[in-house]
């Protein structure tokens, strides 16, 4: 278990603005700091937003909307690190330098394999989603015995992972059995980590309700709901046919669908 220093802080709002407007706020904030942590989980913080208002137009129709934003954080670090060893290049001899990284030359670099101060990775993840939704209500029609309402909700997610650190990599040239390269020719090639391709979720969705009283007993509900999800995630790229060769492809995509959905119900109250 590591050691942990959290910090915390929620605060909200209520104000009644009319008598017919309400507005609402709530706002959070946590912060986790591992602060004698070399690897693993260093930093994580999230915050949150939630505003909300209400205007009754009259005693039978009123109208909610609503605004949420979530922020989370995430910094972790890791090590890549090798053998030391004192061998020079295993393909030939004379090969003998190294491009970028932290030390120049592979017999350099095979000796510090422990200690590399460039084989350090850090990742430092951002999630953000906002949400609108809006309501309309509308009460005691055809004469009080019908009530209609609709909701239309919205959000939209992203993740960001940003990435430092970075590998070796052999140059194919530098094993072939055949004089040695060239001077100033790399026998070894320090790739730097790249930034991955962001993450993205998109939710539509639409309900819509009625209910009507029958008598003083019993009432009758209809349903109707539409969703629509889209996104677009780095992660099913490996799945592709001719991309790896670790796993066997799936050709499986990332989410994407629609659903509707109806519904009727009755209900009978025994007094």
């Amino acid at each position: 278990m590591a050691d942990r220093r959290r910090h915390k802080l929620r605060a909200s709002l209520d104000w009644q603005a009319s008598e017919r407007l309400l507005l609402q706020a709530e706002g959070q904030f946590d912060k986790d700091d591992y602060q004698h942590s070399m690897y693993g989980l260093l930093q994580s913080q999230s915050s949150a937003l939630h505003l909300e208002g209400s205007y009754v137009l009259n005693d039978n129709f009123e109208l909610p909307v609503f605004y949420s934003h979530e922020d989370l954080r995430s910094s972790v670090a890791g090590d890549g690190f090798g053998t030391n060893t004192n061998a020079a290049f295993i393909g030939r001899p004379g090969n003998t330098l190294v491009s970028g990284g932290c030390y120049a030359t592979v017999l350099e670099k095979n000796e510090h394999g422990k200690i590399d101060p460039c084989l350090r990775w850090f990742t430092d993840m951002r999630e953000r989603a906002d949400t609108f939704g809006l309501t309309l209500a509308r009460n005691n029609l055809a004469g009080g015995r019908l009530s209609l309402a609709g909701n239309l909700v919205g959000t939209l997610a992203r993740t960001h992972i940003s990435v430092r650190g970075g590998s070796y990599a052999n140059n194919p040239f530098a094993l072939a059995k055949a004089p040695a390269l060239a001077p100033g020719v790399a026998a070894i090639f320090f790739i730097p980590a790249a930034d991955l391709p962001p993450v993205t979720t998109r939710i539509l969705e639409l309900r819509l309700r009625a209910q009507f009283a029958l008598s003083r007993a019993s009432q009758l509900s209809f349903l109707a709901a539409y969703q629509r999800l889209k996104s677009s995630d780095f992660a099913y790229d490996g799945m592709q046919f001719g991309t790896g060769t670790e796993q066997l492809p799936t050709n499986e995509q990332p989410y994407s669908y629609s659903t509707a959905v109806f519904g009727i119900s009755y209900v009978h109250r025994f007094f």
